[in-house]
Formats: structure tokens, sequence, C-alpha cells
């Protein structure tokens, strides 16, 4: 047969054993493209592996052997797709002469069937996607990018991305009111109408639509079968009680402390207009002080800073006068400078008197037991 005769023959059984999964991306040469999976007895949830067969022909062919390339590879790593590719290319050399298109792509399905297990470690608990997770479980999620992690794992993870999205929606709601939809459109924090939202996969970052978790979904919620989640909050710090580890008293002491004192600066320094961007923190077993309170601690130190050097208690007295201690038209660049140097340096010593009282402030209270309640 000439080379159009052999092509279309093989072509159309291609197209008859394979349907929808074979597609023609050229026809002179032949190219085409095939998808391949293991086989499961058709249940998709057991499918770890992926992968489009792309297969191209010369004029050659069947004398020659078509070129074989592997693409949109899902779940193998790169040792194993070079496996595969070694294996196949070997196949179509042993059968030169011979139509080897679907001798190939049978191969294709078979080597992906013995490696159809998901690779690697959980990326929560760090370990083998093979072995147990931290909590006991063996059972897997797979996402619909292929990776995979432990069930158990991931639907703790899911279910405090959903309270963390839904708080920052109700946050920025709160701000912009009226004017809120655009942000949120951009931010992606419209949930859907069983009020979930979508999430990033914790591996390449692509999106997951909660649509796409539908079958997962009874594994993914509460005991409550809620998917609201304002009620996802409630049973997941229930559960999250019980997987707390103590620390020492002394060690919670310390970091309370620690904690005050930050949130003394950092209010103090929003004051000053010397905070770039919000941040987010996690409390380490209390609330941090109010910013009022850390507001009034930093005015108070700035203020006897002021009284020390002859000048009004206000931090913002000097600013309301029109700027008259500033730098003067005509006056030396060194007289201003000098002025700034002390402004800075009563606004370090301020600082340092706030971080003082944040700290005494904690000490004298370091005897309250502590909440063990995480916040985020």
């Amino acid at each position: 047969m000439s080379y159009e005769e052999t092509v279309n023959v093989e072509l159309e059984a291609l197209e008859y054993t394979y349907g929808s999964s074979v597609s023609v991306l050229s026809t002179d040469p032949l190219n085409i493209s095939v998808t391949v999976e293991p086989f499961t007895g058709e249940d998709d949830a057991q499918i770890y592996v992926r992968a489009e067969l792309i297969l191209s022909v010369t004029k050659d062919y069947p004398d020659r052997v078509p070129t074989i390339e592997l693409q949109n590879v899902k779940g193998l790593e790169d040792a194993r797709v070079a496996d595969v590719l070694t294996r196949l290319r070997q196949e179509a050399a042993d059968s030169v002469g011979n139509m080897v298109l679907g001798l190939l792509i049978e191969a294709a399905r078979d080597l992906l069937t013995i490696m159809n297990s998901p690779e690697g470690d959980c990326v929560f608990c760090m370990r083998s996607l093979m072995e147990a997770s931290s909590f006991g479980s063996r059972e897997l999620m797979k996402l619909p990018c292929y990776h995979c992690f432990h069930l158990d794992c991931f639907s703790r993870w899911w279910r405090w991305e959903q309270r963390s999205l839904h708080a920052k929606r109700k946050q920025l709601i709160e701000e912009l009111k009226v004017v809120v939809g655009p942000k949120l459109h951009e931010l992606g924090l419209v949930p859907s109408a069983q009020g979930l939202y979508t999430i990033l996969c914790p591996s390449c970052r692509t999106k997951v639509d909660p649509k796409e978790l539908a079958d997962a979904m009874p594994r993914l919620l509460p005991r409550r079968g809620s998917a609201a989640p304002a009620e996802l909050s409630g049973f997941e710090e229930e559960e999250a009680s019980s997987h707390l580890v103590e620390l020492p008293e002394a060690d919670m002491a310390r970091l309370r402390q620690m904690q005050q004192t930050h949130a003394c600066l950092f209010a103090a320094q929003k004051q000053r207009n010397g905070i770039v961007d919000e941040s987010w923190s996690i409390s380490l077993g209390m609330q941090p002080s109010q910013p009022a309170d850390a507001i009034r601690t930093y005015q108070s130190s700035a203020g006897e800073a002021a009284s020390a050097n002859g000048k009004s208690g206000d931090p913002n007295s000097n600013s309301r006068r029109g700027g008259s201690q500033q730098e003067q038209p005509g006056s030396s660049g060194k007289a201003g400078q000098t002025q700034a140097n002390r402004r800075h340096e009563e606004g370090s010593r301020g600082l340092q008197r706030s971080a003082k009282r944040c700290g005494n402030r904690v000490s004298n209270s370091s005897d309250q037991p502590p909440n063990r309640e995480w916040k985020a």
C-alpha cells in the first residue's frame, strides 16, 4: 500500500477504537494526539496519571519509526516520563515495517497502568503518599491538576482555607461597603451557591472550583454536613482543640510578652504612617492589645520625650504649628539636618518606651490562664 493508503487505514482504525481521545493535528504528514490513561475499570477516582501521546509519521512510514513525544503529563515525574518514552521508542524500533500507531497507544496505556500510583510526599505532613498520614489514614485526595495529598491533611487545610476566605470577604465588605463588588470578583471572593470558595492547589497554584470537588465534598465537609463557612468555623475550632500541643507556661508567657510588645510597636508605627501594608498574624494564646491602647502608650511616651526637650507633649503639635520647627528659607542645611536627627531620636525613644511599657503590662498579667484557642 502507498503511504496515503496506509495512513488512512490506520487512522480510521484508531478513530473507531479510541473515539474522541484521538485528535488529528495535521494530515501531511500525519500528526496525531491521543489522551492516554491507565486501565482502572472506569473508576476515574483511581486515575493518578495521564498524558497526551503525540505520534508523527513521515512519508517513509511504516519503514521508518514514528516520532514519539509525551505532553501535558499529569502525575508523572521526569524520571518516569523518560522511562515511558524509552520503552515506547524501543517498541517502535522493534516493529519497523508494520503499522505501529495502535500498538504504541496500547503500550503506553499498559505502562501508565503499571505506574498508576501517586508519587512523592504529601506537602502538608511531608510523609510519602504511599504511607499513612500523620493522622493514620491512607486515603488520598486528588485534585483536577492530578496533585495528590492525604485526605486527612487536605480536608483540614481546605476547611481552614474556606474560613479564611470567608473572613477576608467579610472584612472587605465592612471596609468598602457598596463599592465592594468589583474587588470581590478581582480577588475571587465570590462564593458558590453552597457558600464555598475557589481555592488554589497547594502544589501548583491552579484554581480549583468547588464544582470540581463535588465528588469529594462528602469527605471534605464537617460532620454536620453543612457547607456554610460560618458553620465550618465552629466545627473546625472544636476539632482543632483536640490537636493542640501545650507549651510550658514559661514559653507561653514569653511568647505572649513578645506578641504584646510587637503589637504596641506596630500600632505606634502605624500612627506615624510607618506601615506600608497590613499583615496577618496568629495569636499565641491570647488576643493582642487593641490599637487604641498601643497608640495612647506611644503618645504618652512621645509626650515625655518632647517635654524633656522643652516642647509640647502633643507629638503632632509641630505639624499643627505649620511646621515652625522645619528649616526656614535662608537657614543652613546643617541646622535643618540637626533638627531632623533630633526628631528621629525622639521618635526612637518613644518607640522604645512603648515596647518597654507593653512588656511590663504583659509581665504583670502573665499569671492569667492562657486561652488555648488558636485565632487566625
